[in-house]
C-alpha cells in the first residue's frame, strides 16, 4: 500500500515537472525583442510581404495572381513576396521576425508599404492562451508599424476544429487537453481569439492603423466553406478557397488605400 501511494506521488511529481520545466515556457508569451529598422524609400511599386504560418507557406504559388489584381485594384504596379513556416504559432512567427534568417532577409530587401499576417490559426489549433496569442500579435503588429508598414492581419478562419482535433495522433490529442486544462481554453476558441485581437486593436488605439481581413468577408457558410474551400484536412485551403481569401484581401485593401489617398489629399 505505501509503495503505491509512493510510486503515486513520484508520478504526480514527475508529472508536475515536466508541466513546468517543458510545456510552461512553450506555451509562455514571447519576451520582448529589441527592433530593427526596416528600409524606407520611395519606389513606384508598391510592396506587399505575406508573411505568417502554412497558409502564407501555401500561397506562394497564387502570390503572382494576387500582386495582378492589387494592381487593378489599386491602379499602380505591386510586388508581393511570401515566406510562411508551416506549423507556427503567433510567438514563432513573431520570434522568426528576428532570428529566422531568410525571412529577416525578405523582410529587408525592399520597402513595404503593406504586410498580409496568417498568425493565430496554430494557437487555436493547438489550445494556447488569449494571453500568448493577444501579446504575440502586439508584438507583431508593434514591428510592422514602428517601420511604418501597414498589418493587414487575417482573421482566425471558421476552418473545421473537430475535423482538425480528430486526424491527430492519440499522443498529440492528450498535448491538445493538456492546453486546454492548464491555459484554461475552450475546444472552439476561434471567436474567443478573434474577439482578443480586436479588444487588443482598440485598446492601443490601432483601428485606424491596421486592415483585420474579417472570416465573415470571404468564409461565411462555415458548411459551404468547409465543401468548397478547404482540404480534406478541414484546415488549409485549396485553391478555391485561396482565390476566395485573396479577393477578400484585395477588397480590403483597397479601402483602405482610398482611405489614405483621401486624406492626403485633403492635407495637401
Amino acid at each position: 500500500m505505501k509503495k503505491a501511494i509512493l510510486l503515486t506521488l513520484l508520478l504526480t511529481v514527475m508529472a508536475a515537472g515536466i508541466v513546468l520545466y517543458w510545456f510552461v515556457p512553450l506555451n509562455s508569451p514571447p519576451r520582448p525583442i529589441q527592433s530593427y529598422q526596416l528600409p524606407q524609400s520611395a519606389d513606384d511599386t508598391l510592396h506587399v510581404a505575406f508573411i505568417g504560418d502554412s497558409w502564407a507557406f501555401e500561397h506562394k504559388p497564387d502570390d503572382r495572381r494576387l500582386a495582378l489584381m492589387l494592381e487593378e485594384a489599386l491602379q499602380r504596379p505591386v510586388g508581393l513576396y511570401s515566406y510562411g513556416i508551416c506549423g507556427h504559432t503567433s510567438k514563432d512567427i513573431y520570434r522568426a521576425l528576428f532570428i529566422n534568417k531568410p525571412l529577416r532577409q525578405l523582410m529587408t530587401a525592399r520597402s513595404y508599404q503593406y504586410c498580409i499576417v496568417s498568425a493565430g490559426i496554430n494557437d487555436s489549433y493547438r489550445k494556447m492562451s488569449t494571453g500568448y496569442y493577444r501579446q504575440s500579435m502586439a508584438g507583431i503588429v508593434r514591428f510592422l508599424l514602428h517601420n511604418h508598414v501597414c498589418p493587414v492581419v487575417i482573421e482566425i478562419p471558421n476552418y473545421d476544429v473537430h475535423r482538425a482535433y480528430d486526424i491527430q495522433a492519440p499522443s498529440r490529442k492528450v498535448l491538445r487537453q493538456l492546453s486546454m486544462l492548464v491555459n484554461q481554453t475552450p475546444f472552439d476558441c476561434r471567436q474567443l481569439f478573434r474577439d482578443t485581437f480586436r479588444q487588443l486593436v482598440s485598446e492601443r488605439n490601432w483601428t485606424d492603423s491596421l486592415i483585420i481581413v474579417s472570416c465573415k468577408s470571404w468564409n461565411a457558410d462555415f458548411a459551404d466553406g468547409q465543401k468548397r474551400l478547404y482540404r480534406h484536412d478541414g484546415m488549409h485551403l485549396n485553391a478555391a478557397g485561396r482565390a476566395r481569401l485573396d479577393s477578400a484581401i484585395v477588397r480590403a485593401v483597397a479601402i483602405r488605400h482610398r482611405q489614405t489617398l483621401c486624406l492626403k489629399t485633403r492635407g495637401t
